[in-house]
């Protein structure tokens, strides 16, 4: 639970930054589906190697590598740019 983040809505529903499932904590299943779904992914990354970023890291590789991309510099650079497009879309 050290990546949870409760909500101050009324709503109740807590996000975990690490494995981004959404959760009501109140909810004993809830609970234990989050547990389960953030240990799956935890092993999946450290088996792998690699953590997907979560949704400002990707949105900000997909920004940046749009306008390497797009830029008036060579091709190298703008090829690199356009794998940080992608890896942000892969994430």
């Amino acid at each position: 639970m050290l990546h949870v983040h409760p909500s101050e809505d009324a709503d109740r529903v807590s996000k975990c930054t690490y494995c981004e499932f959404t959760f009501a904590p109140d909810i004993k299943e809830d609970l234990h589906s989050h547990r389960e779904i953030h240990e799956q992914f935890y092993e999946a990354c450290v088996a792998l190697g690699y953590r997907p970023g979560n949704f400002v890291p990707r949105e900000l590789i997909k920004r940046d590598g749009r306008a390497q991309a797009e830029s008036d510099q060579s091709l190298e650079v703008r090829g690199e740019g356009v794998l940080m497009l992608l890896r942000g879309w892969f994430d």
